[in-house]
């Protein structure tokens, strides 16, 4: 948000911003234990 760049600047906005994108994208690769099972369900 505007107020949170203003308070904190554009470094600190854009470090969480990566921070967070790389999150996502851990999230994204995991695989649950019921992810699997359903995959080996499906064999």
């Amino acid at each position: 948000s505007a107020i949170a760049r203003e308070v904190f600047g554009e470094e600190v906005i854009q470090h969480y911003a990566h921070a967070a994108r790389v999150e996502l994208r851990a999230f994204d690769a995991a695989v649950t234990d019921w992810e699997l099972m359903r995959g080996f369900e499906r064999l």
